[in-house]
């Protein structure tokens, strides 16, 4: 991602370190939680990629 995408780290740190959920229509559990889930992996795989390429 390298050194341009560091201004989005503080966005990326706070949807990581938020306690709340996302608001979704599904019926059950997992479908619920799965979108939460999905998105906290990517936010903190984006992160570690930002520093990452940055640090280098």
């Amino acid at each position: 991602m390298g050194r341009h995408a560091r201004p989005a780290l503080p966005s990326l740190t706070a949807l990581i370190d938020r306690r709340t959920r996302l608001p979704v229509n599904d019926a059950t559990r997992d479908g619920e939680t799965m979108p939460d889930e999905s998105l906290l992996a990517a936010a903190i795989e984006a992160r570690r990629t930002i520093l990452t390429d940055t640090a280098a």
